[in-house]
């Protein structure tokens, strides 16, 4: 899927470690592997999720060690990132609603080394908050995945609950981006552009190359798309 133009001035020049790790493009074994795994999750009334982006920002996450992912739905994603961390890993699993047989099929696929916490609520409710800070401390969490709600405020909320849970250097990962929203409320995008001004957000779509975070060059409803940013060393944005 075109989404614009190639820019070459939004590529950045010199990318950091792990920008170079996600800058790769997908290749056909890493999806053949993720679809493997997602499969068993697939609900008959979605369709097969599109896991190119996603397993390109999700590589940040090879051997972390603790990680929370918010809007789990059929859980395909956090068994497919499971495999990818430390085999002790700690991974919390945050839905509005958490279904039982689906999260059974869950815990029979990560591995019985790893910790599996499933929390149900709101994601931003300070009942959902305070089970995860009895779970994980503040500042150890190498990376959080934004899944649920995308309108503007719950999104910009989400990142102002979870962000303090995140290690220095650790990452914040959101999925439909470059969704804009609807003719009463703003989206995603709109909240991915006031984030940018903070914290440089980059945009991963498809297989094209990473650049700084741009919204859609149509009026259209696009969904898909991954957004990552780094949280800073002391808040400090020339450490990133």
């Amino acid at each position: 899927m075109t989404t614009y133009p190639e820019l070459n001035f939004l590529t950045p020049e010199r990318h950091k470690d792990w920008l170079a790790v996600v800058g790769e493009p997908a290749s056909e074994e890493e999806i053949n592997a993720a679809n493997q795994i997602r499969q068993v999750f697939v609900r008959n009334e979605n369709p097969h999720p599109y896991m190119v982006d996603l397993l390109r920002a999700f590589r940040v996450l090879r051997s972390a060690k603790t990680y929370i992912e918010v809007g789990t739905r059929d859980k395909g994603n956090v068994a497919y990132v499971s495999e990818l961390m430390d085999p002790y890993a700690t991974i919390v699993d945050i839905d509005l609603n958490q279904d039982p047989s689906t999260e059974a099929l869950l815990r029979k696929k990560i591995a019985e080394s790893q910790t599996y916490i499933a929390i149900e609520g709101n994601s931003i409710s300070d009942h959902v908050i305070h089970q995860v800070s009895q779970r994980v401390p503040l500042g150890s969490v190498d990376a959080v995945f934004l899944d649920s709600n995308h309108m503007y405020f719950h999104f910009l909320n989400e990142i102002d609950r979870y962000l303090p849970f995140v290690r220095a250097g650790g990452w914040v990962i959101a999925h439909d981006v470059l969704w804009e929203g609807t003719s009463e409320q703003k989206g995603k995008a709109y909240a991915c552009e006031l984030v940018d001004r903070h914290w440089p957000v980059y945009l991963v779509n498809g297989n094209r190359p990473i650049t700084r975070f741009m919204r859609h060059q149509k009026n259209e409803a696009v969904w898909g798309s991954i957004g990552i940013f780094q949280k800073p060393n002391n808040n400090n944005l020339g450490e990133i």
